[in-house]
């Protein structure tokens, strides 16, 4: 209530003599003994009788005057308190009580004695250092000890629905600027500006002309943060609690009364600008301004999982509206976040937030709920089970009935379990996969499953219609019985899942349509928004449900990867933690030598002979009838006597088997025509066995043959003549070869 005439108190307040302070003191006794263990300084080890009688005599020597400084006996002064431009007629509703009291009483209180009351401190016995190192709940507790106040009227309480309406706008700024007098001086109007208990920070009240509706007092004081920077964003909470000042034993107290005209909040000085943060404030709300201002605090290192944790939080209260999301992106950008990166976290943390949202709403209301009939015959409101605890089962070991394992490839793919295809990227991995769910559509795979197979492709890298069915037809699928996911994200349509969240999808796609081959390529762009792949929790966080998945549906699930850029170990060459090695039950490692033939090592497979073991193969073009461009495709697939390892290392000089053929017809050839030049041999490799200058040229190294120069090819041009190891170059093959050497090079030669 304000009244414009002047009232007499109905609060007696407690002033600062020896009978009313001891009187205070005594009051608040049982507090002071529960903080007996609390205190750090000198109130350790002592009864409750001496912290009485020691707070009594600290505040009998406040209230005569004998202050730390002078400027704290100067704000005493009631000449300087009440000046001559006090508004004396304003009366304030306000509550006040215990912040722990469930009762409230409200009082109506003159302006002039609220002020005076503000502006005197109550001096604890804890130092600002020994301040700092007390936990927030004994903080609290001493801060409470005098109670607390609300600008307003209450119906009995101090929760948001006790509170009739608002007297005063009040803020506490956390983070002052070093201008923050010139500030509040500078908007001109009547306020009180004093500090809090911990230091630094400071409260600021401004009374209103009138009062107003407790639901308004939130758009306000966001619209007045906009005037202090450093506010605490909970300022706008309508029913705050606001304790009476008090300070540490060592705090230089130093309050500020303002006198002008008194704050209209039915009009606002609108013309003041607001910062950007208050804006943000003013625009989302308090709670969702702050989630907003964590993703722009963010550090490098956070920013991603901070992001995906915030849209999850707005997405499951239903605040993530467009407006939210604007901000919600320029503060990721602030942050030195891209703009792919940012769109595939939000739409991460938003779809979790959702399926998190609905899981509440299903564990609320069951999709069968029991119902009760009361005697009317009315249903009643379903009964809301609480939650169980979760079931566990323990089997022994002499119970268990062992089970053989499954395969979808005899030694080469299990079933029902992980695999993973790994290598440089561009070496055919995508036309592997093509081949694999070609041999599967034709019942082709030899293994425990007979006839046709279907396969589910997850594509990320590669378009479904322009690559992946062109390599499917030019590997002669069966193209009824390959399948690709498709989902809808929002109205926008991808066909790239994000694991761990979506694996309940994976899981119902592959008991809804019987695939026991899915193909995911590739796997590191299918985890989950703020997931790390070079991170061993994170990657078993993405693997172990594929596991699961697997286990349960017994299809095998096949995840593609790249290798890192670098040479070394075929085993650790997985990009990314080598948990991806680790939790698959089946490697495949794939690598590439200088004549662009594929090798394929089965670098672990635990259940199958052929661990170990290396296949090659050749990729060639393949034209699709009715399309104009080729497509790669697998041809020669074979079992090989070299080993990857060595193709990757680059120190095999090894023959392939195809080669050993002109290995003997070169050894034969040097034999009887004796050294030649180059240029006659491939004309001879060419023609009586269709090798290649590039082939010829292998095998005179692995002959470990020997050169020198020789005739030319063409004019003036010195060649050289090959020969075997160990050959002598006889005169008339030097002088043979000689032939058409011009002289200023057969001078060279001597």
């Amino acid at each position: 209530m304000l009244a414009c005439a002047c009232a007499s108190s109905h609060f007696k307040e407690p002033g600062l003599t020896r009978a009313n302070t001891l009187s205070l003191a005594r009051a608040r006794a049982g507090e002071y003994t529960s903080l007996v263990g609390a205190c750090k300084g000198p109130e350790v080890g002592k009864s409750a009788g001496e912290i009485l009688r020691r707070h009594a005599r600290v505040a009998v020597t406040r209230s005569q005057g004998h202050a730390q400084n002078i400027e704290t006996r100067r704000t005493y002064d009631d000449s300087t308190i009440a000046g001559e431009h006090m508004t004396a007629e304003l009366t304030l509703d306000f509550c006040t009580g215990s912040h722990t009291a469930l009762k409230w009483r409200t009082y109506t209180y003159p302006w002039a004695k609220l002020v005076r009351r503000l502006m005197r401190d109550w001096a604890t016995q804890e130092t600002e250092a020994e301040w700092a190192l007390l936990t927030k709940e004994q903080q609290t507790a001493i801060k409470g000890s005098l109670g607390g106040w609300i600008a307003g009227r209450s119906l009995g309480g101090h929760r948001a629905s006790d509170i009739v309406n608002r007297t005063a706008l009040v803020l506490d700024v956390d983070n002052p600027p070093r201008d923050l007098m010139a500030l509040v001086e500078g908007l001109g109007l009547e306020c009180v500006v004093h500090q809090t208990h911990t230091p630094g920070r400071y409260r600021v009240v401004w009374p209103f002309s009138e009062a107003i509706e407790p639901e308004l007092y939130p758009q306000l004081a966001r619209r007045a943060m906009g005037w202090l920077p450093g506010c605490d964003l909970v300022s706008d909470q309508v029913a705050r609690v606001n304790f009476w000042p008090t300070r540490c034993s060592d705090t230089i107290w130093h309050p500020r009364h303002f006198e002008g005209p008194l704050l209209n909040p039915r009009k606002p000085p609108l013309e003041w600008p607001l910062d950007a943060g208050t804006e943000r404030r003013l625009l989302l709300g308090s709670s969702a301004a702050e989630i907003v201002e964590s993703v722009r605090r963010a550090s490098k290192g956070e920013r991603n999982n901070t992001l995906n944790a915030a849209a999850w939080s707005l997405a499951r209260s239903d605040s993530l509206n467009s407006v939210v999301e604007d901000q919600l992106v320029l503060a990721a950008m602030d942050a030195g976040m891209g703009p792919t990166e940012i769109s595939r976290t939000i739409d991460s943390g938003r779809k979790a937030g959702v399926a998190a949202a609905v899981e509440d709403i299903n564990r609320m209301f069951p999709d069968t709920p029991e119902t009760d009939e009361d005697a009317s015959g009315r249903a009643q409101k379903p009964k809301v089970e609480e939650k169980s605890a979760p079931r566990f089962r323990v089997v022994s070991a002499a119970s268990t009935t062992i089970e053989e394992p499954r395969e979808l490839w005899y030694g080469m793919l299990p079933l029902g379990s992980l695999a993973v295809i790994s290598g440089m990227g561009g070496i055919g991995k995508s036309t592997l996969d093509a081949w694999l769910a070609a041999r599967a559509s034709r019942g082709e795979m030899d293994g425990d499953v007979k006839g046709p197979i279907k396969t589910l492709m997850v594509m990320d890298e590669d378009d479904w219609s322009m690559d992946t069915v062109p390599r499917l037809m030019a590997a002669e699928a069966d193209l009824s019985m390959v399948f690709k996911l498709f989902l809808d994200k929002d109205g926008f349509e991808t066909g790239v899942p994000s694991f761990p969240e979506d694996i309940h999808l994976l899981h119902r796609v592959i008991r809804e349509t019987g695939v026991q081959l899915v193909i995911l390529d590739v796997i590191t762009s299918m985890m989950s928004a703020g997931m790390d792949p070079n991170n061993q929790a994170d990657v078993r966080r993405l693997l172990n449900p594929l596991l699961q998945v697997a286990q349960q549906t017994g299809a095998t699930i096949l995840c593609v990867n790249h290798w890192r850029k670098m040479s070394g170990n075929i085993s650790h060459m997985i990009s990314g933690s080598a948990a991806y090695r680790d939790t698959a039950r089946c490697v495949w490692a794939v690598v590439q030598d200088k004549d662009g033939r594929r090798y394929v090592k089965i670098d672990k497979y635990n259940r199958s002979e052929r661990a170990g073991q290396t296949f090659e193969f050749s990729l060639a073009s393949k034209a699709i009838p009715g399309w104009k461009h080729t497509v790669g495709v697998i041809e020669d697939w074979r079992e090989s006597d070299i080993d990857a390892q060595d193709v990757l290392d680059g120190a095999s000089n090894e023959v392939r088997r195809e080669d050993r053929e002109l290995v003997a017809w070169l050894s034969a050839y040097l034999h009887s025509e004796g050294p030649s030049t180059l240029t006659d041999i491939k004309k001879a490799a060419t023609t009586d066995g269709g090798w290649s200058a590039a082939r010829v040229r292998k095998a005179l190294e692995a002959l470990q043959c020997v050169s020198m120069p020789g005739p030319a090819d063409g004019p003036g041009r010195p060649a050289h003549v090959w020969a075997l190891p160990g050959a002598a170059f006889s005169d008339d093959q030097i002088s043979r070869v000689m032939e058409g050497v011009d002289d200023e090079y057969r001078g060279l030669l001597g």
